[in-house]
């Protein structure tokens, strides 16, 4: 029984989540700010010299934004398999001149946006 319940209150949280996440690049720009902002000072980002050739520290934000806010089924998969659409077919809609890693980089821009400007004002 225990089991049971535990897996249908599970789903009732994937199901609430779905309904109340957001459904705008803002929206899911500045969802994702403070959610990561709970274990990271956004003061310690350094978002200018962090890039380097071949090597991308954001990357796991990325993957994490395409599959948190059901955008993408994947992130530049290793073995080159495209993204496919996710879940969260409002925001799709919204963007539709995006394909799924494109709308994964603009989120991604804002994000950037949002914390840099918490940076400067901490």
């Amino acid at each position: 029984m225990l089991r049971t319940f535990g897996s249908a209150m599970a789903l009732l949280k994937t199901v609430h989540w779905r309904f109340r996440c957001p459904k705008q690049i803002d929206g899911v720009a500045k969802d994702f700010v403070e959610w990561i902002s709970r274990d990271i000072d956004p003061s310690n980002l350094d978002f200018d010299s962090a890039f380097v050739e071949f090597h991308d520290p954001w990357f796991a934000w990325r993957r994490m934004i395409a599959t948190r806010y059901g955008i993408a089924s994947n992130y530049r998969s290793p073995n080159g398999v495209p993204a496919k659409p996710a879940w969260n077919r409002k925001l799709r809609k919204r963007n539709s001149d995006l394909t799924p890693e494109q709308l994964v980089e603009r989120v991604f821009e804002r994000v950037v946006v949002r914390l840099r400007r918490t940076k400067l004002s901490h």
